[in-house]
């Protein structure tokens, strides 16, 4: 699937007075409207502004990627969401990169470092959003203590996006294996490990189940791979995404199963900061993922990068944050 957007002049930040307001896509995913919500946080703590919310939970005709708000809950203390607060001061990008998002802090906090400017992004992200109690009741305990395995199959493995963010059909082969690898050093080496499998293809995770489990059992080791029980009662749209989400963000680590995936992403960055990518072993083409671009806020492969040339580098193609003033 190609995105339904460019990323270049998305969606678009305007601020009135001291109130800012994020217009993101009615056509976007959770990962991406969540980073988004997170990086605009970020920047209207720096430059002391109210962050405002007005489409986030749009649903329009034929809008898969609608999210109930019944599911989600926003932190009242940090945004408001006033849809009659559109007129527009400055505009900004959608889809901030934390180097994005420096480079333009820069121009008013001049001394600001990256790895400051990282820090703060990490602690603010934590404090964005939670899940609702209908998602919260559902769950499971102990999953802070387990490997997060997040597969994608439909819609990112494909061969006409931009090879940086998509998995080409050629490529997962060699995740898959590198991953599975990993899995069974784990079974092999640790006592009893947790798994939390997902995905939005079930076959798929069904299929990657069955290769875990019977590795443990030719090998006699004992494993515990969680089973989400999705009862979605009151049938509210992305029920099951949602629940997938929070209870990935919840797990020690994340094992991506694909290049690159914001939902890994954002959910990372609401928990533990740590993701294992196994696009890695690719040395030709693994130094342009955008999988890089959020080294500084999440731990990947064991270690934070603060590199700003390299992080410059991996963002070269995306346009920087664009500010223009109005007369109001």
């Amino acid at each position: 699937m190609k995105y339904p957007f460019s990323f270049k002049k998305i969606s678009l930040i305007d601020i009135y007075m001291d109130i800012a307001v994020i217009n993101i896509p009615p056509h976007g995913r959770f990962g991406d409207k969540l980073i988004s919500v997170i990086s605009f946080l970020v920047i209207c703590k720096y430059l002391n502004l109210k962050p405002n919310i007005i489409t986030f939970f749009t649903n329009i005709e034929g809008n898969w990627d609608f999210y109930d708000p019944k599911l989600l809950e926003f932190n009242q203390n940090e945004f408001i969401f006033d849809s009659n607060i559109r007129n527009s001061k400055y505009i900004f990008l959608h889809l901030f990169y934390p180097i994005k998002i420096y480079d333009y802090l820069l121009k008013y906090h001049p001394n600001l470092t990256f790895e400051e400017l990282s820090n703060n992004y990490m602690t603010i992200a934590k404090h964005v959003i939670k899940p609702s109690q209908i998602i919260l009741d559902k769950i499971p305990s102990g999953l802070e203590d387990t490997y997060g395995i997040h597969l994608r199959k439909s819609d990112r493995v494909n061969d006409g996006d931009d090879k940086r963010l998509s998995t080409l059909t050629k490529e997962l082969p060699l995740i898959i294996e590198n991953l599975l690898k990993d899995v069974k050093n784990i079974i092999d080496t640790e006592n009893n490990p947790k798994f939390l499998i997902l995905s939005e293809d079930n076959d798929w995770k069904n299929h990657i189940t069955s290769l875990i489990q019977n590795y443990a059992n030719e090998n006699n080791k004992n494993i515990y791979i969680y089973k989400i029980e999705y009862n979605n009662e009151y049938n509210l749209n992305n029920y099951e995404a949602v629940l997938d989400f929070f209870c990935l963000s919840k797990c020690k680590e994340i094992l991506m199963g694909v290049k690159s995936t914001m939902f890994s992403y954002a959910a990372a960055l609401l928990g533990n900061n740590k993701l294992r990518n196994y696009f890695t072993y690719d040395t030709e083409n693994y130094k342009e993922c955008i999988v890089h671009a959020y080294s500084s806020v999440i731990k990947i492969n064991g270690i934070n990068n603060y590199d700003v040339n390299y992080h410059r580098q991996v963002t070269n193609w995306i346009d920087d944050i664009v500010v223009t003033k109005n007369n109001i």
